[in-house]
């Protein structure tokens, strides 16, 4: 599997060994349509997470999830795991692969979790 990438990430040297060796690549929408994309990476929520009682409007909260309907609509496999921290909330991202693509899923999260090193996890 070829990881590419469309963005950076914090943290994260894209010629990292778990990452492949390959320099970073920007992928189109016309790959995704041609179906060139094994994983996709996007962040779990728009923000940090939010500080226990600080959002009591249901539509708020509910926003916070918004990047998680894709999979759940779609019906395709997606895990998200903890990739940071700011201002001492941790911050979430999330991989969606393709239909029975789980063990794509489960290589990208553990390739990621390796180049973050435990202060992502902290």
């Amino acid at each position: 599997m070829e990881v590419k990438q469309s963005g950076h990430v914090a943290g994260v040297d894209p010629a990292h060994p778990a990452l492949g060796a390959d320099p970073p690549v920007a992928s189109t929408p016309r790959g995704v349509d041609q179906g060139g994309v094994d994983v996709l990476f996007t962040p779990t929520a728009p923000t940090p997470a939010f500080p226990i009682g600080a959002k009591s409007d249901p539509y708020e909260m509910y926003l916070s999830d918004i990047f998680t309907a894709t999979a759940n609509l779609a019906g395709i496999p997606a895990l998200s795991l903890p990739i940071g921290r700011v201002d001492g909330l941790p911050v979430g991202g999330q991989v969606m692969g393709r239909h029975f693509g789980e063990a794509a899923l489960f290589r990208v999260a553990f390739a990621l979790e390796r180049a973050l090193g435990e202060a992502a996890h902290r």
